[in-house]
């Protein structure tokens, strides 16, 4: 087929942190990449060509640049692209997605994916990527329209590029490489992650963002190691590995640490959003971290009319996932526990709260009779420095829990 390639490549950006809607060479190139777009379905349509495997990945992956609306792409770009797809299908395929979900091994097109992303990964250096946005996006596009065993068997071609995105200083590109990080977890294998330690290189450039002050960044930084560990840690359930130090244990010990000064809001929620998932995680290996959990947890209760109801709510439910896990061990943290539920109940008219509250007290004293026998006393106790109200409050809770 004689056509060139270039005239379909975006020009890159002049330096490192320029403004795309600014880059005066992008913008000239919108007539001409839409030329040469004209001018590919001129030739496709024609049937006169024939195009090898090879050809036909080389022009998939430079048409990924065109596949939706930015700066370098506009939509009559982005129809043209999508019709010049269906053209090179040949009715093997007419959407987009499709050209990267052939599962057949035996296909001689199954290889479609790896030369399309092969085409654009020059462009996706560590030296060059951010010059680049256009093949960035094309190939981050191909990384997530990619799935099952073929995303396992081109792993060694997208992790570079997810770990890129990661590493970068720019939030929105933490976000892009958390979202490719997740799509690859999704699919890889526990053998895959471990193959050349690259569950490992994963791990260590995720408990790096754990100290992110941007709260939309952590709040995609915990699912994926939960993913993560998931698949290349082992199971902290097991009876005989309660006792071990693991990853688990390291993100909590960070997580809690992170918690004690955090005055944020958003970051106090997302912080006590990722230990409720932890703690489900790691159920008896969470003993380690009573300690030093409770106490933080008991001061966010505390502090709960400067925290947002959600963190609040959350608060408790991981209250009552440790009384679930652990009755026995939580009975001696009791007293500073039920104060901090007791200003709860007195200083929120919200119901949910309320609720919560009054529930985990009722647990509480359901689930250990020194918890019970406690909480009568001091429902019964006529002492001055408990108010009123806090001791009909406790005699609900042990009257309706027997």
């Amino acid at each position: 087929m004689a056509f060139n390639m270039e005239r379909l490549m975006v020009p890159p950006l002049e330096s490192e942190g320029q403004d795309v809607s600014k880059c005066a060479a992008i913008l000239r190139s919108l007539s001409d990449t839409f030329e040469a777009l004209s001018d590919l379905r001129r030739i496709v349509s024609s049937g006169d060509c024939s195009l090898s495997v090879t050809l036909l990945g080389r022009c998939v992956g430079v048409l990924m640049q065109y596949t939706e609306q930015s700066i370098w792409s506009t939509s009559a770009h982005v129809e043209l692209t999508h019709e010049l797809i269906g053209l090179l299908g040949r009715s093997r395929w007419t959407e987009v997605s499709e050209v990267f979900s052939i599962a057949d091994e035996e296909s001689e097109l199954y290889g479609v994916s790896e030369l399309a992303f092969r085409v654009l990964v020059e462009r996706v250096r560590a030296h060059c990527w951010k010059l680049n946005p256009a093949a960035c996006a094309a190939c981050s596009r191909i990384l997530l329209a990619t799935s099952g065993r073929k995303l396992g068997h081109m792993l060694g071609y997208f992790l570079p590029l997810a770990l890129l995105h990661l590493e970068d200083w720019e939030p929105q590109s933490k976000q892009a490489g958390m979202r490719m990080l997740t799509h690859v977890l999704r699919d890889v294998t526990s053998s895959e992650l471990a193959w050349s330690g690259r569950g490992d290189v994963m791990y260590h450039t995720l408990s790096r963002l754990l100290h992110s002050n941007h709260p939309t960044t952590l709040r995609e930084v915990y699912p994926c190691l939960a993913l993560l560990l998931s698949k290349s840690g082992r199971d902290a359930c097991v009876e005989e590995l309660v006792c071990d130090w693991t990853r688990l244990d390291e993100v909590m010990t960070v997580t809690v640490q992170n918690m004690r000064c955090e005055d944020v809001l958003a970051m106090r929620e997302v912080f006590v959003s990722a230990v409720l998932a932890l703690v489900r995680m790691m159920r008896l290996a969470v003993l380690k971290h009573l300690t030093a959990l409770i106490p933080v947890l008991c001061e966010y209760l505390h502090s709960h009319q400067y925290s947002s109801e959600k963190s609040t709510i959350l608060t408790i439910e991981c209250l009552q996932e440790l009384s679930s896990i652990a009755p026995d061990r939580l009975s001696l943290e009791f007293e500073p526990i039920v104060k901090a539920l007791l200003k709860v109940l007195l200083q929120s008219n919200n119901e949910e709260l309320q609720k919560s509250s009054k529930q985990l007290l009722r647990r509480l004293s359901s689930s250990s009779e020194e918890i019970s026998r406690s909480l009568s006393e001091a429902a019964a106790s006529s002492a001055r420095d408990l108010p009123q109200r806090s001791k009909l409050l406790l005699r609900d809770c042990v009257e309706q829990t027997g």
